[in-house]
């Protein structure tokens, strides 16, 4: 005798494959496998910040995949829901975890440091990874890649970012976190300007003006890249000069020595002057007698234009080299 049954309905159920950590702004593809009775759906559900659960995407029957940005950091939870006809959404089994890690530094945004000066900083992080490190990173070539610049002893503290021993860059950093070689986080970039002693060698482009030669004193000799072209006169001659929009440099540094001019018999008594003039700063000036070596400093302000003038007494003549701390070596001097 047969007796008839009633055909029992397969229980749903889903294998969803998330990642246990991913990073923060990144689409990662989600891998499942379900098996879902007619008629019914499953959905794969996200907990957001404010704490409500919202829909990422949708499981089909059988293996598939689907893709989950991840937009917050933290922990985020996931969860499958079962959606049958008539019914309210029930959660099927229990809730998916994923670490999205969190980094940041004090930095500033914008850096201007010496040549191998160490620049002070706290980080921290969380949910960093057992086995994950914290970076220092660089921006390198001309594809932007980053490459770790340091790694760090612990997932937060204090450090020093020793700036590159090349003037005329302008450095990115930032700190990361990274899980191998998988980046998990990042924070904020800061630039680094790194400043240096340029020469006026290098500074000044090659021009009629320019006579570099050697003064030979009585005791010294002495290197220079320019020279008062005076000496017939007192007045004040300008024998450089940096215009405003080229002017990338913090203190300029001039060395000089007064000589006699050939054929022209002048004071021994004298004194000369040289002074460094700017666009919105008083003058600054050394005088000193003549056949004697001496120097002035000056500090000068980026973006704003400087010379250099020199007095030459009646039968002297002005010889000057020097250097400009800058964050550039390219010639922005014009002689004369």
């Amino acid at each position: 005798m047969l007796i008839p049954t009633q055909a029992l309905a397969a229980k749903p159920s889903a294998s969803v494959h998330l990642p246990a950590y991913a990073r923060q702004g990144s689409t990662v593809v989600v891998k499942y496998k379900t098996r879902v009775p007619r008629g019914d759906t499953l959905k794969l559900e996200m907990r957001t910040p404010q704490k409500q659960w919202e829909v990422c995407g949708g499981l089909a029957q059988g293996s598939g995949k689907t893709r989950v940005r991840f937009t917050a950091s933290g922990v985020i939870r996931f969860r499958v829901v079962e959606v049958r006809r008539h019914h309210r959404p029930e959660a099927l089994g229990g809730v998916i975890t994923v670490n999205v890690p969190t980094v940041f530094w004090n930095l500033p945004s914008s850096n201007d440091s010496a040549l191998g000066v160490s620049l002070p900083f706290g980080y921290g992080s969380a949910l960093v990874p057992s086995g994950g490190t914290v970076v220092v990173q660089e921006q390198q070539g001309t594809g932007h890649v980053w490459n770790t610049y340091a790694t760090m002893t612990g997932t937060s503290g204090n450090a020093g970012l020793t700036s590159p021993q090349q003037i005329g860059q302008n450095y990115a950093f930032r700190v990361a976190v990274l899980d191998g070689s998988t980046l998990l986080a990042t924070s904020a970039v800061s630039d680094v300007n790194v400043f240096g002693r340029v020469p006026f060698s290098t500074l000044t482009a090659p021009s009629y003006w320019v006579n570099p030669g050697t003064y030979n004193g009585p005791t010294f000799t002495f290197p220079f890249e320019f020279q008062s072209g005076g000496g017939t006169t007192s007045a004040p001659k300008t024998v450089l000069s940096v215009a405003t929009a080229d002017n990338d440099c913090t203190i300029v540094h001039v060395d000089y020595v007064v000589g006699p001019l050939p054929g022209v018999s002048g004071d021994p008594n004298a004194t000369e002057t040289v002074s460094v003039i700017q666009q919105s700063a008083n003058p600054v000036s050394s005088t000193t007698p003549v056949a004697q070596q001496s120097s002035v400093d000056a500090t000068v302000i980026p973006g704003q234009s400087w010379a250099v003038n020199a007095a030459s007494a009646v039968g002297w003549n002005v010889y000057l080299n020097g250097y400009a701390i800058c964050d550039s070596t390219q010639p922005i001097i014009t002689a004369g």
